[in-house]
């Protein structure tokens, strides 16, 4: 999650005005490799809160940041040269052309 301060990312508007918190879940999966007997998956939660603290979860138990970077490096994941900000480059496109191709069919619907 980004943002100068993570209440900023919290929802605040007259028909909820009292947002408690905030999450972004990742799902992970492993490609299998040739022997691998079980699929290995697991989730990467951080929940972001209006006094700007937040924590992590992975598997919907409470972690340290520490722990959830010990587990993306395991899986080979590289935290230390930014490269995995092109994914979320690709990723937040992807969001943003479902987002306005909902927006432009609920906006054209005709009102009653």
């Amino acid at each position: 999650m980004r943002g100068a301060k993570l209440s900023t990312l919290l929802h605040n508007s007259a028909e909820c005005p009292n947002v408690k918190s905030c999450s972004v879940t990742v799902h992970f999966e492993a490609i299998a490799i040739e022997g691998e007997k079980e699929k290995i998956r697991f989730s990467i939660t951080r929940i972001a809160f209006p006094d700007n603290s937040s924590h992590y979860k992975i598997n919907e138990k409470q972690v340290s940041l520490k722990e959830v970077t010990n587990l993306l490096r395991e899986y080979g994941v590289d935290l230390d040269h930014s490269r995995y900000l092109i994914l979320q480059v690709c990723f937040s496109k992807v969001i943003q052309t479902i987002l306005m191709s909902f927006l432009s069919r609920v906006m054209l619907k005709p009102l009653l």
